[in-house]
């Protein structure tokens, strides 16, 4: 049986940028619902953190679900965006870890957009 693709997964969800990124997708998730959403990093632990945090605020976090993936693991980055339909990355800088994450999408057939703003990044495909 397959698994159903997570609308939405933000990629680096425990850093400055994407906790804030975790905040507006709970406003598009409670406004123009419904969205199925995950927050994705290296560390369960620091991902549930953020839940914790987030959640005195808006309860919909706990909707989340928590995808353990690292731009260093290939492994890891494919299963994310085998579970995801977009993944919002979050994780830089993008001219060291963008190209990993991009080429887990194509693969696995999710879409991808990121916060980068850097020149630099240049993507051999």
């Amino acid at each position: 049986m397959a698994l159903t693709r997570i609308d939405l997964v933000v990629f680096g969800a425990t850093g400055f940028t994407g906790k804030y990124v975790v905040r507006e997708v709970l406003k598009v998730a409670r406004t123009n619902g419904p969205l199925t959403f995950g927050i994705a990093g290296r560390s369960k632990e620091r991902l549930q953190a953020v839940i914790n945090e987030i959640s005195s605020d808006d309860a919909t976090v706990k909707q989340a679900e928590v995808l353990v993936a690292d731009v260093n693991d290939e492994a890891s980055l494919n299963a994310m965006a085998a579970r995801s339909k977009v993944i919002l990355n979050c994780c830089g800088p993008f001219r060291f870890f963008g190209e990993a994450v991009v080429k887990a999408c194509v693969q696995n057939g999710a879409h991808h957009v990121d916060i980068s703003g850097e020149p630099q990044v240049r993507l051999p495909f």
